[in-house]
Order: C-alpha cells, then sequence, then structure tokens
C-alpha cells in the first residue's frame, strides 16, 4: 500500500456523511472478529434510519450485501465502502482494501474504515499501514481499536503490551470471545500456561461463542496438554473434536505432530496426507509430509 494521504475530491453527498457519523458515533458497539469469521463492522442504530446496505451490514449479513451490490449497486465511494466492508466482513484483506483505502484516503475520519483496513492489513503482515492507521483514529479507546492494537503488539512482539490491550478491550466488547481467544493465545507464547488454559477454556464452554472460535481454543488446550508431555490426553481431546469435525485441518496438524513425537511416523505420515486431501495449497502439511518420505 502506498501513500495514505486524503487526495483531493469532492464532499460526500449528506447521505454518506450521516452515515459514517452514524457509524463513528457507534463505534463502541462493533464486535471482536477474524479473518476466518464473518463480522459486522457497522455500528447499532435505529432500523428505520438505516439504508438498505446499511442494514446488511448491521445484521453481518456480508454475502448478502455483495450480492445486493451486484444485482442494484449502480457505483460510487459509497457502494465502495460497504463492499469493502462487507468484504473485510467475509474476512478477505485484499479485496476490502482495494475498495476501503481510496475511501479511507478521502475520508480519513471514518474509524469504522480505519479500523477495518488496520485489521486488513495486519493479515497481510503490513505492519507498518496498520500502525499509520491506528495512529490517527478519531477514538483511540474505543473496545475495537484496543482489539485490533493488540492484534498489531502481537504481530510486532510486544506480548506484554498485547495482553494489557486486550484486557482493556474485553469487558467492552459485545462479542469478546475471539479477542478472549487471542488474549490466551499470547499468553501460551509469554508461557503464563494456566491463565492460557482458562482463557480457552472459558470460550470453549461458552455456549454464546461461535461454534468455530470453540472448536479452535479446543485445538489450544489439546496443545497446551501435548507441551505438558500429556500426548495420550492431547489425542483424545483431538480425538473428540474431530467425530464433530472431521474437517478440522488445525486439529489433524496437530494430531500429525503429536504422532511425530510419540514416534508414530506412519500415522502422523497419514494424517498429514488428510489434511492436504482438504486442502491441496496447506504449507504446513505439505512441509512435514516431505519430511516423512522416507517412511513406508
Amino acid at each position: 500500500m502506498t501513500s495514505l494521504v486524503p487526495s483531493r475530491r469532492r464532499r460526500p453527498s449528506p447521505v454518506c456523511a450521516r452515515l459514517c457519523q452514524l457509524a463513528i458515533l457507534g463505534l463502541v458497539a462493533l464486535p471482536a472478529v477474524t479473518p476466518a469469521r464473518a463480522r459486522n463492522p457497522v455500528a447499532s442504530a435505529p432500523s428505520g434510519a438505516r439504508s438498505p446496505l446499511a442494514e446488511l451490514l448491521h445484521q453481518g449479513k456480508n454475502r448478502e450485501g455483495l450480492d445486493w451490490l451486484r444485482s442494484f449497486g449502480k457505483g460510487g465511494p459509497e457502494e465502495d465502502r460497504y463492499r469493502g466492508l462487507f468484504n473485510y466482513g467475509l474476512g478477505r484483506p485484499d479485496e476490502a482494501l482495494h475498495d476501503l483505502v481510496p475511501v479511507y484516503r478521502a475520508s480519513p475520519k471514518d474509524d469504522v474504515v480505519a479500523l477495518a483496513v488496520a485489521e486488513a492489513s495486519l493479515w497481510k503482515k503490513d505492519y507498518k499501514t496498520a500502525t499509520v492507521v491506528l495512529g490517527a483514529l478519531q477514538s483511540p479507546e474505543a473496545p475495537e481499536a484496543l482489539r485490533i492494537r493488540g492484534l498489531l503488539f502481537e504481530q510486532a512482539g510486544r506480548l506484554p503490551e498485547a495482553v494489557e490491550m486486550y484486557d482493556r478491550a474485553i469487558p467492552h466488547l459485545p462479542s469478546p470471545w475471539e479477542a478472549m481467544e487471542r488474549r490466551a493465545q499470547v499468553l501460551s507464547w509469554l508461557k503464563r500456561f494456566d491463565e492460557a488454559r482458562a482463557g480457552f477454556s472459558k470460550v470453549a464452554d461458552s455456549p454464546d461463542a461461535n461454534v468455530r472460535v470453540r472448536r479452535r481454543c479446543r485445538v489450544r488446550l489439546a496443545e497446551l496438554s501435548a507441551w505438558s508431555k500429556d500426548f495420550d490426553g492431547a489425542l483424545g481431546q483431538l480425538g473428540r473434536l474431530l467425530r464433530e469435525d472431521p474437517g478440522q485441518t488445525d486439529a489433524l496438524l496437530l494430531k500429525g505432530q503429536i504422532l511425530e513425537w510419540k514416534g508414530s511416523f506412519g500415522e502422523a505420515k497419514e494424517t498429514y496426507s488428510r489434511v492436504l486431501a482438504l486442502d491441496p495449497a496447506n504449507a504446513p502439511a505439505r512441509l512435514r509430509l516431505n519430511k516423512l518420505l522416507w517412511v513406508n
């Protein structure tokens, strides 16, 4: 991404300006999310005050929003904004940034767009752009801003500061589960294993958390068991998860790794092959399988 200095453009329409104002004023209602999940980056507002696109964004109906734009869109900066936010909600950083960077340049005070640009940039490991955008926020203490700053600190290797950001954000996020997952992951990297286990367990056991997030946390709990040399316990946890979701590639990758640690190289090889059957582009599985080519 090049310069984010706003270019000279005509003033936005009153409708677009009002939508931006509503979004910024309601920024504290934004949920916490990641590329793997659909997100809802728009603020709460009375349903009668929202356009069809704003209503779809508010409800997290990102695919339906893109379908609406394909069918009824007439073009223009306002539709580019929504298209970018819908793609951001679907965890598509390239598509999101394609539309949102020009919108951000034209309206750098739109924090909803700014936060989407910052997080999508982090998904692409563009630490510099995320830092610049987060440093120019209108509401830098908003919960979503704190959450994304936590992600930024993770990438910078500033792990204690990442935990601090999550601690400040989580109590105020309406849907804190993924921020809690990230916090627990960072705690595990800091070798604060008991706290990490408690954090993952809280998410995994919550019926309010997204099923995908809960299952990811169960994988991480199995990983913590493996790190403590409880290989059989970890394999048991992964087995139960894989019976529910046989296509959980993260669980299969960890299972293969644990089997290697146990010296069960044939089973590990078979497990990595299952990952590649589900996801042929999975680089870790390909690398690990290539290392086991000597196994008959």
